[in-house]
């Protein structure tokens, strides 16, 4: 029987924000209720992107928090790209203008 090696798959929770407050979630809705937490920075974040690489993690969830609360949710799909991941982000889907569709689009 072959092994399977671990981990496949990681859920990264790239922002702790979001725009909603529903009664079911944690996350939180401004930032003045988490104003002492640190977001991470980009290259933070592609240096847990190599360390998730280097364990051969194939596939990737992209979480908050509303993943697009941030600013530079584009450039971090760009990261995530650049070491070949699998990767979705969980959204409520609300923030998605039509300005972010057309970034999204491109991204694609």
């Amino acid at each position: 029987m072959k092994k399977c090696r671990l981990p496949l798959y990681a859920d990264f929770l790239i922002t702790p924000f979001c725009n909603l407050e529903c009664s079911f979630c944690s996350a939180a809705a401004t930032k003045n209720k988490l104003s002492k937490i640190k977001v991470l920075t980009l290259d933070e974040i592609d240096n847990i992107f190599n360390q998730l690489d280097e364990l051969e993690v194939l596939k990737i969830s992209l979480e908050g928090g509303e993943p697009f609360c941030r600013d530079d949710i584009i450039e971090i799909m760009h990261l995530a790209d650049k070491h070949d991941f699998n990767y979705y982000i969980n959204t409520n889907g609300t923030l998605i203008d039509e300005k972010k569709q057309k970034k999204l689009v491109k991204q694609m």
